[in-house]
């Protein structure tokens, strides 16, 4: 992204029920585990805050009060790459690894991504 003015930026996760989960908070990532599954997000820039958000009642169809794990940061003027994994899983109970991510790497002219035995390259 290239802006010409100070940004407050948040990406968030999947949302979840508020009061049925545990959170798992780390520097550079958060997850939130819920009822067997759950949901998160991982910065790959470092420089971004993980935190849970709750936001008003009745913004979700399905639950009434929902969380939402969420990076939050503030950039400067100038060019700007965010990068990022929404995560998500159904019906792992408590197997979940907070390590089973993407693998980034953040080179001059492209960004690889690893996962699953499959590496994808992204040209900036």
């Amino acid at each position: 992204m290239k802006t010409n003015r100070i940004l407050d930026t948040a990406e968030g996760a999947f949302s979840a029920p508020a009061s049925e989960g545990v959170e798992y908070i780390f520097k550079d990532k958060i997850f939130y585990g819920f009822s067997g599954n759950v949901t998160g997000i991982v910065d790959y820039n470092g420089d971004r805050k993980a935190e849970i958000i709750t936001p008003e009642p009745n913004t979700n169809l399905i639950y009434s009060r929902t969380i939402i794990p969420t990076l939050t940061s503030r950039i400067n003027k100038g060019k700007h790459v965010l990068i990022s994994a929404i995560v998500g899983a159904v019906n792992v109970g408590k197997n979940f690894n907070c390590d089973q991510i993407p693998i980034i790497k953040i080179q001059e002219s492209y960004i690889s991504v690893l996962f699953n035995g499959e590496n994808i390259l992204i040209n900036l």
